[in-house]
């Protein structure tokens, strides 16, 4: 199947983009380092990476069964470990 008319593929990267830019979103709340950050704050950050990742591997799973792309974009962030202890080392 042609990709541009693959529906399903359009609304997994849709929701993919969502849920990543919202990590991305968090991602910048974390790297401010001008005051200490709450478990709430990383909780949050750790559950939009695991729902990016989620909807990436959804996106991934669909390309490779349905075969409607022969790219992929970017693979989802960073690991939130190394942040909290950089932030740590630092607070």
């Amino acid at each position: 199947m042609n990709r541009e008319e693959c529906s399903v593929r359009l609304r997994l990267a849709d929701e993919y983009s969502r849920l990543v830019t919202e990590f991305n979103a968090l991602l910048d709340v974390l790297k401010v380092r001008s005051h200490p950050i709450s478990d709430v704050v990383w909780n949050a950050a750790e559950a939009a990476r695991t729902s990016s990742q989620k909807a990436w591997e959804a996106l991934e799973r669909h390309i490779v069964e349905h075969g409607c792309t022969d790219s992929l974009p970017a693979s989802p962030g960073p690991d939130l470990g190394v942040l909290r202890e950089m932030n740590e080392e630092e607070s």
